[in-house]
């Protein structure tokens, strides 16, 4: 049997059972404190994807300006180590450039090659093509000189790049562009990064 005392801590300690699983059931979220932090979320994530989707073009519109920027120096080079012209062939149309005369990748064999820059939408696309002489295609000679000096602009979306050819010393650079606003124009005076 139980005496007085150790009923009463029998129903001390019952009722802080009771207390502590009412405070428990009671810690729990309303549903409109939910629903507001979902909403936050879901916003959150919006702007998020924007921002990737925006980033992702300018990381396309960069990586077509390196690689051009790459074939036409492969390209210079390959006319300087066979002392032969190379000459590189735009096709804004197809948006292909077809290099003559040059290096392939595997090693030694020279030979012609097609570069496609993809046809799918928010895929770069040549923008405008401005050479001093107006003909769409540019020539290495044996000593690296080219035919003549001009500018490739290569767009994604909002963002662009141009690729620079000196005539003077046969300098191929990369201009990036900072973001275009939907009416503004591509200029020529760009500041290099």
């Amino acid at each position: 049997m139980m005496t007085k005392s150790q009923k009463s801590r029998a129903i001390i300690q019952r009722d802080r059972t009771n207390r502590l699983h009412r405070r428990c059931w009671l810690k729990g979220y309303t549903l409109l404190e939910l629903i507001a932090v979902l909403a936050v979320m879901a916003i959150l994530a919006g702007v998020g994807t924007i921002k990737f989707a925006d980033s992702l073009q300018q990381h396309r519109c960069f990586a077509a300006g390196e690689r051009l920027v790459q074939e036409l120096e492969n390209l210079k080079t390959t006319a300087v180590l066979t002392s032969q012209a190379s000459t590189a062939f735009f096709d804004t149309q197809a948006n292909s450039v077809q290099l003559m005369n040059v290096r392939m990748p595997d090693g030694g064999a020279i030979g012609d090659k097609t570069i496609l820059l993809s046809q799918e939408s928010g895929s770069p696309f040549f923008e405008r093509l401005n050479f001093e002489d107006n003909s769409g295609s540019i020539s290495f000679n044996g000593y690296g000189m080219p035919s003549c000096g001009g500018s490739l602009v290569i767009r994604v979306g909002q963002h662009c790049c141009t690729v620079l050819i000196d005539s003077r010393n046969g300098a191929i650079r990369l201009v990036h562009r900072a973001k275009l606003d939907a009416q503004e124009e591509p200029e020529d005076d760009d500041e290099e990064r």
